[in-house]
């Protein structure tokens, strides 16, 4: 298995950061959060799977 390209680790840290900064205000943003964080994954997903 290859290890992830510098940019899409950059993406995951930076997802991972500002989730947990939402996250620490209130229930309200959590769930708009972990909204946030699956639809970047499905982008992520996406973006990959055009990748040569």
């Amino acid at each position: 298995m290859e290890p992830f390209p510098t940019s899409v680790l950059q993406v995951l840290i930076e997802v991972f950061a500002t989730t947990t900064k939402i996250c620490t205000r209130g229930r309200s943003t959590r769930a708009h959060a972990l909204g946030f964080v699956t639809d970047l994954h499905v982008r992520l997903l996406l973006r990959a799977s055009f990748l040569p």
